[in-house]
């Protein structure tokens, strides 16, 4: 809600703000509002949920079970990482490859273009 608040006073508030009293006054008027709201949160800091988690040595298969877990999660992400590099290689070499094939149309246009008119076409 407090974003949708801010978005309205944006809209509303900041081009008047800009027209009388210049930019600087509309740009330092959000920087004081977001002062204004860090210290609400900040004195409000006492008055949050506190999540206390209890820490307890993992027996040795909890322990091996963590291990297989991370590495699967890790082995996943570099399985991605490969894939989407190969994708962008693959993808990378057919834009250079239109790219010559371009460059190639335009020269032989202007080979076909004097060969039949005597003349190079204007760009």
């Amino acid at each position: 809600m407090a974003i949708n608040i801010g978005a309205l006073l944006s809209q509303s508030v900041m081009p008047e703000l800009r027209n009388v009293y210049g930019y600087q006054i509309a740009f330092l008027f959000p920087a004081v509002l977001m002062a204004v709201a860090l210290v609400i949160f900040a004195l409000g800091k006492k008055y949050f949920a506190v999540d206390v988690t209890d820490r307890r040595a993992l027996s040795p298969e909890e322990t091996a079970i963590d291990r297989k877990l991370k590495l699967e999660t890790l082995s996943r992400i570099g399985c991605h990482l490969f894939a989407s590099l190969v994708l962008l290689g693959y993808f990378r070499s057919i834009r250079n490859h239109l790219d010559r094939l371009c460059e190639d149309l335009h020269e032989l246009r202007g080979v076909w273009t004097k060969y039949f008119t005597g003349r190079y076409p204007s760009l």
